[in-house]
């Protein structure tokens, strides 16, 4: 009996041992717009073979010999520049894809003059595709809450890469408080095994601590969107506040007017609907009639409720994406 308690007091150290390694990942963090704004780790470039890839970069005026690469364990491919334009405080740069290379996840890798020689690498921030899917395979994660939520996001990590799908998108809540260093080294730290690019979009939590100033400095912007061929991906900021402002919704409004003939995919943190299961008919210029059946920080925000649902109505958005409640829920607006 006493050797079968001992036996199993060293089981549970180790097991409570790994778990502590597990717990402590040795990853330095860095901005990921330190040189390169864009494309992110988590706001990557989809591109097809013989496309453009465009790349955005902090350096001076008098930067030049702009030579781009992009890579991985497997292979590595240098990359034709096309066109190089510096406005806004920012390199805009042009690379075309070649054809018949593996439709992969790839680093990017810069080298330039700058006063002197520079390289800088983009980590998993180039899927490159053969071509355009007839339909987007979109895997949707949510509310982390790193790092905390460590083992379900690896068990996550794990999943994904069997099912493969084209992109993922996580909505918001990356992060249990901004400020926890460990979080982040977290997401870095599992993150990397990814086999598909990962686009992120802040929530409540992300903006706990410092107001989101780490997630912009370790994600993405607030709000952005990508045109992916025939899709388009736009992503709002629902804040501490649970709705989006009236400023950012315009924001919305403006970039969907101006890709008409796009396939829109619209993304936020706090649903504004909380109604699972069901066709919902929207007037949205009478969106109180329908009050009862949104989340209650959009409710209680009935301007700014009723500018997302016209913008959504007028503009085909044809799939919204959003998280926070922590439990499924599907509804079809207006079908």
């Amino acid at each position: 009996m006493k050797a079968k308690t001992i036996l199993t007091i060293l089981v549970l150290t180790v097991v409570l041992f790994s778990i502590i390694s597990f717990a402590v990942p040795k990853i330095k963090l860095r901005s990921v717009r330190e040189v390169v704004e864009y494309p992110r780790p988590s706001l990557p470039e989809v591109v097809v073979w013989n496309g453009e890839l465009l790349v955005k970069v902090n350096a001076s005026q008098n930067a030049k010999n702009w030579i781009g690469y992009i890579e991985n364990e497997h292979c590595s491919y240098k990359l034709e520049l096309t066109s190089s334009d510096y406005r806004e405080g920012l390199w805009f740069l042009a690379f075309k894809i070649p054809d018949k290379i593996p439709p992969l996840l790839y680093d990017l890798r810069l080298e330039f003059y700058d006063g002197e020689e520079k390289s800088h690498i983009q980590p998993r921030s180039v899927r490159v595709l053969k071509d355009w899917p007839e339909k987007l395979a979109i895997g949707h994660i949510t509310d982390i809450h790193l790092p905390g939520g460590a083992q379900v996001y690896a068990r996550c990590v794990y999943e994904l890469n069997l099912i493969r799908p084209h992109i993922i998108i996580a909505t918001g809540d990356i992060v249990d408080v901004d400020t926890i260093r460990s979080a982040w080294q977290y997401y870095f730290f599992l993150s990397q095994f990814l086999k598909t690019p990962i686009f992120l979009l802040p929530g409540n939590h992300d903006h706990a601590g410092d107001d989101a100033k780490n997630y912009q400095k370790f994600a993405t912007p607030l709000y952005w969107y990508t045109i992916m061929g025939p899709y388009m991906i736009a992503a709002i900021d629902t804040r501490s506040d649970g709705f989006a402002t009236v400023e950012e919704l315009e924001w919305l409004d403006q970039v969907l007017s101006e890709h008409p003939d796009k396939v829109k995919i619209l993304a936020f943190h706090h649903p504004i609907i909380d109604y699972p299961g069901g066709e919902i008919k929207v007037d949205p210029e009478n969106v109180e009639q329908i009050k009862n059946k949104m989340y209650p920080s959009w409710a209680e925000n009935l301007e700014e409720a009723g500018l997302l649902l016209k913008t959504v109505i007028e503009h085909d958005v044809r799939l919204m994406l959003a998280g926070h409640i922590h439990r499924d829920s599907i509804a079809i607006i207006n079908d």
